[in-house]
């Protein structure tokens, strides 16, 4: 969650070119200064200690975007941004409700709330096994007959039971199979989600992308 950073005390630098992936466009661009050109320098107090806190605005320079871009930057910690940086999220072919369900996930991953995107996550396993007619009384039972359906590699199906059990830590107070539920474990849940997307739903457009081109080479 963005942390709060109080304005007692100001300065002003120079407001350098950042190198950022723009949020409205997806591109890794120099975000350009924008306005006075210069960024906000104040001073906070954390563990009894003053740290510099830093803030501005960046323009994206593509021209078909030129979205805007706050940041905030306390100490030593990331940068905070808003709008958030997302996880890129290639969606062609996958049905509009389970998309719409790992964007949320997505989404709640690039604003700190871990939990609620493992939740999401979780959910789309679950909208997946519903759009595949997986049958079963549990999600366990459900994955298991959605294995009996598909040719994937047998890592993805242990990622699946992986994120099952990441969604019912977050879901439940007592479960704590994770040690915690935080960034680490939702970068890497999200990026095996997409690799469990693109083997169920891409794969096949990808393969035939390759032989039409074969086929075209051929006449």
């Amino acid at each position: 969650m963005a942390q709060k950073i109080t304005l007692d005390f100001i300065d002003y630098r120079e407001a350098p070119i950042m190198a950022l992936t723009c949020p409205h466009c997806g591109r890794q661009s120099n975000l350009e200064p924008v306005g006075i050109l210069k960024d906000i320098v104040t001073i906070n107090t954390v563990d009894g200690k003053p740290v510099a806190c830093y803030l501005g605005i960046r323009r994206c320079p593509n021209k078909e975007c030129h979205g805007q871009l706050y940041f905030q930057h306390k100490g030593n910690e990331a940068f905070e941004t808003f709008p958030s940086v997302r996880i890129d999220f290639d969606a062609s072919d996958v049905p509009a409700p389970i998309v719409e369900c790992f964007e949320e996930a997505v989404s709640c991953e690039s604003i700190q709330c871990y939990t609620a995107s493992a939740v999401m996550v979780r959910k789309t396993l679950e909208m997946i096994c519903e759009d595949r007619n997986a049958t079963g009384g549990t999600l366990v039972e459900r994955l298991k007959n959605l294995q009996s359906q598909l040719v994937l590699p047998p890592a993805l199906f242990k990622a699946m039971d992986n994120l099952r059990i990441l969604g019912n830590d977050a879901a439940h107070v007592k479960l704590k199979d994770f040690d915690k539920i935080g960034k680490d474990e939702l970068e890497v849940a999200i990026d095996l989600t997409k690799e469990i997307l693109k083997g169920i739903y891409q794969m096949d457009s990808i393969v035939g992308r390759l032989e039409r081109l074969k086929k075209a080479k051929e006449q």
